[in-house]
């Protein structure tokens, strides 16, 4: 009853914010969708080779070890493309990945993002220069990305981009 009204009424406003940004950034959605389909291009087939990583405590050692230099980076990232970048001041707490462990049946040389954030951007032109960003940089390696703002919206209406990447300075290949 009220949840599912409520999921409905959420998807609602969702596709209909999504429909204003269509209609008032054409040019926005386009570019996205050029430097989208360019990064695609390039992750698709990518491996990385990561030691393995035998334990959880590998795991947030090696993330812990990158960690300012992917601070560093990401920071810059958002200096360069005038977009806020938001970085949790820890790394993900470690029974959110033994969660995820446990829910996929994986070990922890499977699991990505302990250390993340989120760029915000105010256009899809912002989010078009972020893509190019990642595209072209020598720092970072694009492993792989979900493209959910327009081939790929999530069920509840949500959009977004999830690029998962490597730092090229990163001994461990820490995704």
């Amino acid at each position: 009853g009220a949840i599912r009204a409520t999921h409905e009424a959420f998807r609602g406003i969702l596709e209909a914010s999504w429909a204003l940004v269509e209609h008032s950034e054409p040019r926005g959605v386009e570019q996205y969708e050029t430097e989208a389909s360019e990064i695609l291009g390039q992750a698709s087939g990518l491996a990385v080779q990561r030691p393995d990583v035998e334990s959880v405590a590998d795991l947030y050692r090696d993330a812990c070890l990158v960690r300012d230099n992917f601070k560093e980076t990401i920071a810059g990232v958002g200096k360069r493309t005038l977009t806020i970048v938001d970085i949790p001041k820890t790394v993900k707490p470690i029974l959110r990945v033994v969660e995820k462990m446990a829910l996929r049946g994986c070990s922890a040389n499977t699991i990505c993002d302990v250390n993340s954030c989120t760029i915000i951007c105010e256009t899809m032109s912002r989010v078009a220069d972020v893509v190019a960003e990642f595209s072209l940089s020598m720092e970072l390696i694009v492993v792989c990305v979900a493209e959910h703002f327009v081939t790929q919206p999530h069920e509840n209406g949500w959009r977004e981009l999830v690029i998962y990447f490597t730092m090229a300075s990163d001994p461990y290949k820490h995704v």
